[in-house]
């Protein structure tokens, strides 16, 4: 059980979180292009079922291990050599902010797609008028939500990834230990930036980096000066 709890976080949730980072970071570049892909992804013969047997299950198993280790109520494996003293307190904390985080996520965009509350067609317009939308203070929440949870997800997968090497024995010298640190730092980083510039053009209608494509909610434009 426990090679399998670190194997759904490794292999299928890694590759889905890369991809999905991947499609929405289209969105930059105008509605257009993120529908086309979204719509294409959609079209995928037997996507349903490929979601839920290698996305869906993996993702509930692992996190449910993941909360019964923190717990105490299954066995878990020791420490990797090498590792950090708060690298697996850092994987617990953000496991947990990162289950938070996609329940946030599920009750926000994915449960109104299954229910008929929104189509596809209703998915980008939504984003934007969610991740805009500012308190009397004029902070997005919503927003600011988004960029926490990316944050914690992207250590949790570096962090996780890194584990599961060392554990593995796969970085058994110094310089592997290096190597793996370094590609681990730059996965991590890379991954929350390329959210962080979706969510940042969701939320102010520019991105970070890359072209100025207004971001519409309906039929009105969202142009805002970063």
């Amino acid at each position: 059980m426990l090679r399998l709890h670190s194997a759904t976080g490794v292999v299928p949730l890694t590759a889905f979180f890369a991809v999905h980072l991947w499609i929405n970071a289209r969105a930059t570049q105008g509605r257009r292009a993120y529908e086309t892909w979204v719509y294409a992804l959609e079209a995928l013969p037997g996507r349903a079922l490929f979601e839920l047997v290698f996305v869906a299950l993996p993702l509930a198993f692992h996190a449910i291990y993941g909360v019964l280790v923190i717990l105490d109520r299954v066995p878990t494996y020791p420490e990797p050599a090498h590792v950090h003293p708060w690298s697996r307190s850092m994987e617990r904390a953000t496991g947990i902010a990162v289950l938070l985080f996609v329940a946030f996520h599920v009750v926000a965009i994915r449960l109104p797609l299954l229910t008929g509350e929104i189509t596809t067609a209703d998915l980008h317009p939504r984003l934007v008028e969610q991740l805009s939308t500012t308190n009397a203070l004029g902070v997005p929440l919503a927003a600011v939500v988004y960029l926490l949870g990316l944050a914690a997800a992207a250590y949790h997968l570096a962090n996780g990834v890194s584990r599961f090497c060392l554990r593995a024995g796969i970085a058994g010298t110094a310089r592997a230990r290096r190597v793996l640190s370094i590609s681990c730092t730059l996965l991590g980083g890379i991954s929350f930036f390329v959210g962080a510039n979706t969510v940042v053009y969701f939320a102010t209608g520019a991105p970070l980096v890359g072209s100025y494509r207004p971001a519409t909610v309906g039929a009105f434009v969202v142009e805002r000066r970063v």
